[in-house]
């Protein structure tokens, strides 16, 4: 899951990265200097956001990033939004030279 570097990395803050599927959702929580602190896959379900929230609350205060939050990663983008958390959408970088 490619990750894009911000300015808020460089103060310790971490980022719980979601890497979005039909069926399920990876969450990567990274430090300030991207490495990773712990990972969770979970359901795209009801059961499976609740357990996304049980993850991240180990890290008060996180940035989340949600890779393609106005394609596939919208619904997740939505049901954040309602519970006040706002996440950014993490674009994919691309792989291919040139």
């Amino acid at each position: 899951m490619p990750y894009r570097r911000s300015a808020d990395t460089a103060s310790g803050q971490v980022i719980i990265a979601i890497d979005p599927h039909k069926a399920s959702w990876t969450a990567v929580a990274v430090d300030a200097r991207l490495r990773p602190l712990d990972a969770l896959r979970v359901p795209v379900s009801r059961a499976g956001y609740r357990d996304l929230l049980r993850f991240a609350r180990r890290w008060p205060g996180a940035i989340w990033a949600i890779e393609g939050a106005g394609g596939l990663g919208a619904p997740l983008t939505s049901r954040l939004a309602a519970d006040d958390i706002s996440p950014t959408d993490a674009c994919r970088s691309s792989s291919r030279a040139g």
